[in-house]
Order: structure tokens, then sequence, then C-alpha cells
């Protein structure tokens, strides 16, 4: 009854943020019932719902922030880092889906009035992506312990994870600098793919490295395919400076 009487009056809120409202609530119920005086305790009631709303709305807030100040590119590869860097054991096919809808969330939701629930509604969903693999799969214990809290709460624990501690790179490169002539055909769309999964794999490979660093070093892959696709040998080229960008990677 409370939940619905709430929601009627509350219709701007996500459907996450109004299970976060109600699970504040039953707390606090519990909680005042055990008090000498319950109206007093009941008094802060509305002071607990306004805490719970606005740390959720600085969530949304940051992320649309991020929205604004990065083009769709940098976006995407904010997320990439981001993800990578709380779930490097997941695929590199899974950490890039997982980026491309945090940016389709954002890019939906952060330009309409209702910008907050429709962000906490939709990146919601992403994480319940992380957490249906999660449930086959532990991936690591900051992801599980997020995952296995209170379902509306998942979302808070999250924003706050940082880079997975638990984590150890691969000892080798794995063939990253290893880079083929078949860039060169590779269509503008297969060609952002295989940047995409260059700086997953990076992050994976390197996750010490500042999110300015994977920037830079994003880029420095891009003008190189760039310079030896246009090179009279491309594969000289190639053979050439991967091992330079692998060198630049292995001393930061």
């Amino acid at each position: 009854m409370f939940l619905y009487e709430y929601s009627r009056r509350h219709q701007e809120l996500s459907t996450p943020e109004l299970l976060r409202i109600a699970r504040v609530y039953d707390d606090l119920l519990r909680e005042c019932c055990n008090t000498e005086n319950p109206p007093d305790c009941y008094s802060t009631l509305e002071n607990k719902f306004n805490e719970t709303t606005e740390k959720s709305l600085k969530i949304v807030q940051r992320e649309c922030e991020h929205f604004q100040n990065l083009g769709k590119d940098d976006l995407k590869y904010h997320y990439f880092i981001k993800f990578t860097k709380i779930a490097p054991q997941l695929s590199t096919d899974e950490l890039t889906f997982l980026g491309e809808e945090m940016v389709t969330a954002l890019l939906t939701c952060c330009t309409l009035s209702e910008e907050f629930a429709c962000v906490d509604n939709l990146v919601d969903l992403v994480i319940g992506e992380i957490c249906g693999v999660n449930g086959n799969r532990t991936i690591n214990p900051a992801v599980d312990h997020c995952c296995k809290t209170n379902f509306a709460f998942r979302r808070h624990c999250f924003e706050a994870l940082e880079a997975d501690k638990t984590y150890v790179p691969p000892s080798a490169s794995q063939g990253l600098f290893m880079f083929r002539t078949d860039l060169c055909q590779a269509h503008d769309e297969e060609l952002q793919r295989k940047k995409d999964r260059f700086l997953v794999n990076l992050v994976k490979l390197k996750p010490e490295l500042t999110d300015e660093e994977l920037r830079s070093s994003l880029t420095e892959f891009t003008n190189l395919v760039d310079k030896c696709c246009k090179a009279e040998g491309p594969e000289a080229c190639f053979n050439e400076e991967g091992p330079k960008l692998a060198a630049k990677n292995q001393a930061s």
C-alpha cells in the first residue's frame, strides 16, 4: 500500500528508485518499532527518502555529464575502460556489448525531461546483464557482492566499485601488438570494432594504466594503422611499428 501511494505521488521516479525507497521504509519501520518513541522516529522518514533519491540523482547527473562532455566514441571508450577494470574476467565481446548498451542508455535518456527515471531504469538493465553472467559463473568477489546485495541497491554498489584487486593480467601480450594488413581492407565499421577490441584487451593486459594513458595508446594505434596502410609496404611497416607500440606500453 505504501509503495503504491508513494509511486502515485512521485511519478518522476524510476522503478529501481521506488524499490530503494520501499527498502528504506521497511528498514526504518523495523528500527522505529524497537525505539521508545516510534512517532519521533517516523518523522525522519521523509529525510531518509530524500537522501536515498539524492544519491541516485547524483549518479545519473554524473553519467549525463559524461554524455554531454564526451563525444559518442569517447563516451563508449570511457565505459569500455570502466567495465573492463571492474570485471576484466568477462570476455572482450561481453565488455564491448556492455559499453555499447551503456552508451545507448545515455543517448536515449540524457536529453529527455524524465532523464532520471529513464537512465536509472535502462542502466539497471545493463547491471542486470552483468549479474546474469555472474549468476552462471562468479566474475570476481566485488561484482559477486554487488549482485548479491539487495536488488534495489545494486546500482549504488556498482557505482562504488573500483578496479578488481584480485585480477592477475596475462604475462604476455597474446598478439595484441601484432598487426596484419587486413586492417587496411577493413570497412569503417569493422575497423571501429577492431579499435574497440584493442582498447578492451589493452585494459585487460595493463589494468594499472590510467584512462588518459589508455586513450593515448588507442590514438597511437589509430595513427599506426593510418600510417602503415598508406605506406608502400604496409606489412613491413606493421612489423616495424607494432613492436615499438608494444615496448611503449610495456614501459608505462
